[in-house]
């Protein structure tokens, strides 16, 4: 999070803004939260010590009022320490299971130290510990700690409960460095965030929008966006905050004229979309995965991958063919392997149908396939052998992973599929192939 703005005192503003209730997450925060984090009440402490959350403020760009003082009480102090020259403070959270020795906050700490050139990045990482157990190890090994007390009678935060259960909040260090990313964050937008996946053809608000790493700077805008996101939850009542967001990030532009911008997963990976081109990777997030203990392992396995790569020559980088490990572990907990969670469900097939510009749904049985709308960039006629022709691919491209255990990237998947469009579309009556030719055309777009 880049924290612009006049004074502390407008940083604080910018933090009140987002933290009540939203568990804080401003630059690196979590893809999921768990369902009854609006009736989570919050108190702020430093050093330990527990203060209760003032109510909420209007912002001030010169003065500091009582409740910003009594409700972030050392935050104030604790930032300038944190800060960049530029005054850019990374944030992320951890709670007692995932702060305990080898869980993530040991695996995200340890990337700066084997990423390239971006270990000094430690000293400006804020860790925010919601619970007891998570601020005492952090304080154990890494300098900036701050404690975020949750009230323990709403919600057990501390445990490792599996995703989207009623007690669980998805916290946000499930992510390792490789890179400098600042590089590829746009200095113009009001909000920059992860994506599931990304298609440079699509408007930014088009692509999958994942909150799970947002950078954003403290301005009168940004702090009022916020404000907004939190407020929206009580009108989607059950939804995570990923899914209000993407509920009304439409809205926040219109109405606020916010400057949104999704970032690019070849540099902003995660086990939802990954390119084998490690060159330009700067971050991996263990997203589209459920449970501490695969998040834990696949994300290691990204380690071991990244520090074998670091290990080569650059004429060794330069031949290429070095790819990452699948995330077997996370891909497996996403759904059951059956016909309808391949074709629809899977992220796989999500990539897949998203990149061809085809509207489908996750939860879709496989009786919907006969019923998919064409949309206007396809021809009408024969789209349904484009439909199965796809279908047949999204299934050997996910065979090829769960059976044969061998990596195919989705740019390998469509290219597949456009080298099999080219022999569909021979045996298409001679006026007709030039359907085919389309279908090519697509499919090579969406590579």
């Amino acid at each position: 999070m880049g924290l612009g703005g006049k004074d502390s005192s407008h940083l604080v503003s910018f933090l009140i803004g987002a933290a009540l209730p939203t568990a804080f997450l401003l630059f690196l925060a979590s893809d999921r939260l768990g369902d009854g984090l609006s009736s989570i009440s919050m108190s702020w402490g430093s050093s330990g010590t527990r203060q209760s959350a003032g109510p909420r403020v209007q912002e001030s760009d010169n003065t500091t009022t009582h409740d910003q003082e009594v409700g972030f009480a050392g935050l104030a102090e604790l930032l300038p320490r944190v800060a960049m020259e530029d005054r850019t403070v990374i944030l992320t959270l951890v709670n007692e299971a995932w702060a305990q020795p080898g869980s993530l906050l040991d695996i995200y700490r340890e990337s700066f130290k084997n990423g390239e050139d971006i270990e000094h990045f430690l000293n400006h990482v804020l860790v925010i510990a919601i619970d007891s157990g998570g601020f005492g190890r952090c304080k154990a090994v890494h300098p900036h700690c701050y404690l975020l007390e949750v009230n323990k009678s709403t919600a057990n935060l501390s445990s490792a409960n599996r995703f989207m259960t009623k007690e669980f909040l998805e916290l946000d260090a499930d992510m390792i460095w490789l890179r400098n990313p600042f590089h590829h964050i746009s200095v113009y937008a009001d909000m920059s965030l992860s994506t599931d996946y990304f298609r440079d053809a699509f408007a930014p608000l088009n692509n999958t929008l994942n909150t799970g790493l947002y950078y954003m700077r403290s301005t009168n805008r940004s702090i009022e966006m916020l404000r907004y996101w939190r407020a929206a939850r009580a009108r989607f009542p059950g939804g995570s905050e990923q899914g209000v967001f993407n509920e009304i990030k439409h809205e926040l532009i219109t109405k606020l004229q916010a400057r949104i911008e999704a970032v690019e997963t070849v540099y902003f990976s995660g086990f939802c979309e990954y390119h084998a081109n490690l060159n330009r990777a700067c971050t991996m997030h263990a997203n589209c995965c459920i449970g501490l203990a695969n998040k834990v392992l696949d994300l290691k396995d990204a380690a071991v991958d990244w520090r074998n790569y670091t290990r080569l020559t650059q004429e060794e980088r330069k031949k290429g063919g070095f790819k990452w490990t699948p995330p077997a572990r996370c891909w497996k907990t996403i759904g059951p392997e059956d016909t309808a969670h391949i074709i629809f469900g899977c992220t796989n097939a999500q990539q897949f149908w998203n990149a061809v510009g085809i509207t489908t749904n996750e939860d879709w049985p496989i009786a919907r396939l006969k019923e998919i709308q064409c949309p206007d960039h396809i021809p009408q006629k024969h789209f349904g052998s484009f439909v199965l022709l796809c279908s047949w691919h999204i299934w050997k491209w996910r065979n090829t992973i769960a059976i044969r255990k061998e990596q195919m990237t989705l740019t390998g998947a469509l290219s597949a599929c456009k080298l099999e469009a080219y022999i569909w579309g021979a045996r298409l009556k001679p006026d007709d192939r030039h359907i085919a030719t389309t279908w090519c055309s697509i499919l090579s777009s969406a590579m």
